[in-house]
C-alpha cells in the first residue's frame, strides 16, 4: 500500500482494499469542508484524502466509511430506538439516495436510479474486483463552483458485499472535461478489492 494516513490505511486494510496512487496526481491529506457551498456541504460535508491532478484541472476527494461492526449497529439502535438502518451492503445506496436528494430534490430522490449509471457487473469485477460500481453527476451552478473554477462534479462508488464501500467526489474544469476519460481511468485504478 502506498502512502495514505495510518487511519485510512487501517480502514482500507479492514476492507481488504488495495490503494495505488495514480501517475500524474499528488496526494493531499488536508481536510476540506464545504461550508461556503450549500449544496456541496449537504452532499460531501467534509472530506480529506485528495488526489490532485498535477495539471490543476481535476481533484478527487475520497472520504472513507469504515465497516460498521455489530456493536456499532447495536449502539446506533440504542440511540435511535425504532429507526431502521441499512445493512453494510446497502449503505452505499442509502448515501447515493441522500446525495441525489440534496443535489436534485425530494421528488427526484424517490426515483434516484434515473440519475445514476451502474457499471456492468463484469466491468465492476474486472476494474475493481467489486460487486457494484455506480456513478452519478451533479450539476453545479456558477455560485457553487469549487474554488471558482471546478464546475463539474462526478461521483464514483464501489462496493463489495460484506466489505463496505469507498467513494470518490471528483471536481473538474471544462478543460479537464475535454480529456475526461484519461482522468476517470486514473480514478478507476486507485482501489481494488483483494480476493
Amino acid at each position: 500500500m502506498q502512502s495514505m494516513s495510518e487511519h485510512r490505511a487501517a480502514v482500507l486494510s479492514s476492507m481488504k482494499l488495495t490503494y495505488t496512487k495514480p501517475n500524474g496526481f499528488t496526494e493531499e491529506q488536508a481536510l476540506e469542508c464545504f461550508e461556503d457551498h450549500a449544496k456541496l456541504a449537504l452532499i460531501i460535508t467534509c472530506a480529506g484524502n485528495q488526489l490532485q491532478a498535477n495539471d490543476g484541472q481535476f481533484i478527487a476527494f475520497i472520504p472513507f466509511q469504515r465497516i460498521l461492526t455489530k456493536q456499532d449497529s447495536a449502539d446506533i439502535k440504542g440511540l435511535f430506538p425504532g429507526a431502521v438502518f441499512p445493512g453494510v451492503d446497502n449503505l452505499h445506496t442509502t448515501q447515493i439516495k441522500d446525495d441525489i436528494r440534496h443535489a436534485r430534490g425530494e421528488k427526484e430522490a424517490a426515483h434516484w436510479k434515473r440519475y445514476v449509471t451502474y457499471y456492468a457487473p463484469a466491468d465492476a469485477k474486472r476494474k475493481f474486483n467489486a460487486d457494484t460500481a455506480i456513478t452519478y453527476s451533479v450539476r453545479l451552478d456558477p455560485g457553487e463552483y469549487y474554488k471558482g473554477k471546478y464546475n463539474h462534479l462526478d461521483a464514483l462508488f464501489i462496493q463489495r458485499k460484506g466489505r463496505g464501500y469507498v467513494n470518490f467526489f471528483c471536481f473538474y474544469t471544462d478543460k479537464a472535461k475535454e480529456n475526461f476519460s484519461a482522468y476517470w481511468k486514473a480514478m478507476e485504478g486507485v482501489f481494488r478489492y483483494e480476493d
